[in-house]
């Protein structure tokens, strides 16, 4: 603590009330001895100059620091320090022994010689030590930022903190010259503040005079004009009116020049658009006509339209004569555009081309005068119509020059020569939509700064002029290209290649228009037609296949199908399998439709398989083997139509009605095979000898009906039949039944399922057929066992069968 200044601590003693404070104990037993004021009466340093203070070199700032105390305390005369009451310090009374003792000593005894300054300094220090008893939040909170701020500035103070705590000399001296660097610090930045503030003191003092004199000037002036201020006062209104009257005419003429500028081409902007090329300053001389035009608007709202009047008629004379300059200079770039094309090429523009933006930018001005800009749009249609035909037509000229491979019609291949034959439509649809891309389609919409009234009013128009150009172009064309593709299907009779030419009109008609042609532009109108024409050939060519086979020549004797409803159906399955691969979902309703299906398939079945069976089986209606025979073929012959369809029944007949059709030959089948099973099993009845009793019991009540011994009942009545006498069935089944049945089944297979193709349709009608046999000869005997309940014997013997033993012989389990 030996920075703080006594004179901090005294400054409040003449107010302070020690007797407030309480002061802690004393460790030391001090005690009120004399001040030391009185020792520094006579006190005076010791000349230390030839002390031998640097006698040993080897001697550290220390050793000398000590040396000088001990040669300071021994310089003093402890003789004036009156003697002690006490006898408590021995050390005082002895006088002058006191400075012959060695500083150790002195140390040792030094609370013994406490003086009063030690004493206040107690009592001062108690006083601190007891501050924590008093409200001095405020004073710690000072204290503590003054430590921080002093912590933050440490680095720039050049102080160190762990020197200033040191308890030697060192330390104490760091704690000694603490304050005067901070006051130094202090000083320093006061300066520097002084520094900067005085350019601008002294500004001030400079400009402080000129600044003074100028006010009294004004107060003199002031003074003056207040005694001269009524002869004045007449000048100064006359200047005023002068003055007001000049702004006016300076404002006249201001308004009229800007009129002038503003509604008037000058000499230059007039021999502009007379004289100079169509380019970059004959457009802003445009741009200018279009603002002097829609100022003409407004004009003819005001009450008097005769200045409006009279500047829309100058503004529409000189915009019109632009018109022609532009639309010269449209059609000599089209020209020389054209012929430049015959020499070297097409020419591809780029986007920042600046020919092609001029010609734009002409189209786009030349848009407001649509009698001129419709007659460019012609000139441009023809010309390039005109190229695309003799490009078109230079393909099927050999012996042109130009065309390297021409296209040639091959009898062998007519679709590759229409896929040649579009394609090269389609190449020249994709350059003429590139040329017209390029030209006529407008990118930018603010090229060159283009007055916004016209692309307000035109860009509608504007935007489709690309692909309205194509679809004209091609207008002319059309009727070419239809007739080299017409050409082609008008003649060609194959369902097969009719099938491909669909298809391939198809997608030429698509890719078309992705390049640009109207679904409703004439040549893809031609397209649809072409296509209807050749859908309407497919059914053509099958049924003139149809009508063209001979179904009544050549008729074997066979049951199995005929040879030309083989080929038929080959070519209606081919057909099929392009339909389904290729994938045509959307002409699936018009192309092959159910009537298509009706007409290919259900005539057939209906219409020529009767014929070709009434032709080969004439006698099919007089004897039984005969209609078997036919009822064999038509099976045969359903049965292939109908595996031939199978394939396709998941796919083309799911969807719509086609699926009657399908259902149709399936009811048609299942019809013909119903009427052989009937037709063969009265023929295996009579074969046993059991078809009259059969028609008999079948009279009264059907025996496939029975269900139970109950409807055994409802043929009692046929006893009262002479035909059911033991004798008569004796006669007519017994030998029968014994020499036919154990042959039953071989004579089916051989007359019946032999001529079958289908296994599982003979396996259908054979087991058909002995179950309707097995089932009228269990009802025949069960009914005679109760005709004649006394006679089982007799019965057993005629039909000596027994159920089982029945269907064992015929292969029934």
């Amino acid at each position: 603590m030996d920075f703080l200044d006594y004179q901090t601590f005294a400054l409040d003693e003449a107010n302070a009330k020690d007797y407030d404070l309480p002061e802690p104990a004393s460790r030391l037993p001090i005690k009120s001895q004399q001040s030391s004021k009185d020792l520094d009466k006579d006190f005076s340093m010791p000349r230390l100059a030839n002390a031998e203070l640097d006698a040993e070199g080897t001697e550290n700032l220390q050793d000398k620091m000590q040396k000088y105390a001990s040669l300071s305390l021994s310089a003093l005369s402890l003789k004036r320090l009156p003697p002690q009451s006490s006898m408590e310090n021995p050390v005082v009374s002895q006088g002058t022994s006191l400075g012959e003792k060695t500083l150790e000593q002195l140390v040792q005894n030094g609370e013994k010689t406490i003086d009063n300054t030690d004493a206040l300094l107690s009592k001062r220090l108690s006083r601190i030590l007891d501050a924590h008893h008093r409200n001095t939040l405020q004073c710690d909170t000072q204290l503590r930022r003054s430590f921080k701020v002093l912590e933050d500035n440490q680095d720039r103070l050049h102080f160190n903190s762990k020197t200033l705590v040191r308890p030697d000399f060192v330390g104490s001296l760091a704690r000694n010259s603490l304050r005067s660097n901070l006051e130094s610090e202090l000083l320093k930045s006061h300066l520097m503040i002084l520094d900067d503030i005085q350019p601008i003191v002294r500004r001030i003092k400079r400009l402080s005079e000129p600044v003074q004199n100028i006010h009294q000037m004004g107060d003199a002036l002031l003074k003056q004009g207040e005694m001269a201020h009524d002869e004045t006062k007449t000048y100064m209104d006359t200047v005023y009116i002068l003055q007001n009257a000049l702004l006016k005419h300076r404002l006249k003429k201001r308004i009229l020049v800007m009129l002038r500028d503003k509604l008037t081409l000058n000499q230059v902007e007039e021999d502009a658009l007379i004289n100079s090329n169509v380019g970059p300053e004959f457009f802003e001389v445009m741009k200018k006509l279009m603002r002097l035009k829609e100022t003409a608007t407004y004009l003819l709202a005001l009450p008097n339209p005769k200045a409006g009047t009279v500047l829309m008629e100058q503004t529409n004379a000189k915009i019109e004569k632009a018109n022609k300059r532009i639309f010269n200079y449209l059609v000599d770039f089209l020209y020389d555009l054209q012929s430049a094309s015959k020499t070297f090429g097409e020419r591809a523009f780029s986007s920042n081309d600046k020919p092609l933006i001029t010609f734009q930018q002409g189209m786009l001005y030349l848009s407001n005068d649509l009698p001129i800009f419709n007659e460019f749009i012609k000139r441009v249609v023809k010309a390039r119509s005109q190229i695309v035909l003799d490009d078109f037509l230079s393909q099927f000229d050999v012996s042109s020059a130009k065309a390297s491979r021409p296209i040639i019609i091959s009898a062998h291949d007519p679709v590759r020569y229409l896929g040649d034959v579009l394609a090269h439509v389609h190449s020249l649809i994709v350059d003429e939509a590139d040329f017209m891309d390029s030209m006529f389609k407008f990118q930018n919409w603010n090229i060159q700064d283009t007055p916004t009234s016209i692309l307000q009013e035109n860009r509608e128009f504007l935007n489709g002029l690309s692909i309205s150009l194509l679809n004209e172009t091609f207008g002319p064309v059309e009727n070419s290209i239809r007739i080299r593709l017409e050409q082609i299907i008008r003649f060609e009779d194959d369902p097969i290649i009719n099938f491909e030419i669909y298809e391939l009109l198809a997608l030429y008609q698509m890719m078309f228009i992705k390049y640009g042609l109207r679904p409703d532009s004439n040549l893809i109108l031609q397209l649809i037609n072409l296509r209807n024409t050749s859908s309407s050939k497919i059914l053509t060519g099958l049924t003139k296949i149809l009508d063209d086979a001979n179904i009544t020549q050549n008729l074997e004797k066979e049951l199995l199908p005929a040879e030309w409803l083989v080929k038929y159906l080959a070519k209606l399955c081919e057909l099929l399998t392009k339909f389904e691969k290729s994938g045509s979902v959307k002409d699936s309703e018009t192309l092959i439709d159910s009537n298509f299906l009706k007409e290919a398939l259900a005539c057939l079945i209906t219409e020529k398989l009767p014929e070709y069976h009434k032709s080969k089986f004439p006698q099919a209606r007089k004897e039984k083997e005969v209609k078997k025979h036919l009822l064999l073929s038509e099976i045969n012959c359903i049965d292939l139509i109908k595996t031939r369809m199978l394939p396709y029944r998941e796919t083309i007949f799911s969807k719509g009605d086609r699926h009657l059709v399908y259902e149709n030959i399936d009811s048609h089948l299942q019809a013909s095979t119903k009427s052989l099973i009937g037709l063969e099993t009265k023929s295996l009845l009579e074969k046993l000898g059991l078809d009259l009793y059969s028609n008999l019991f079948n009279m009264i009540f059907p025996v496939e009906s029975v269900q139970d011994e109950l409807d055994y009942d409802m043929y009692l009545p046929v006893l009262e039949n002479p035909i059911m006498q033991r004798d008569t069935i004796r006669s007519n089944v017994h030998i029968k039944l014994n020499d036919f049945l154990p042959i039953l089944l071989s004579d089916i297979q051989d007359n019946l399922l032999f001529h079958i193709v289908s296994p599982k349709i003979a396996d259908h009608i054979s087991t058909e057929c002995l179950s309707c046999l097995s089932k009228f000869y269990k009802v025949f005997r069960q009914v005679l066992l109760k005709l004649y309940p006394e006679n089982h014997e007799d019965i057993d013997t005629i039909l000596n069968f027994s159920e089982e033993e029945f269907d064992t012989l015929i292969g029934l389990n």
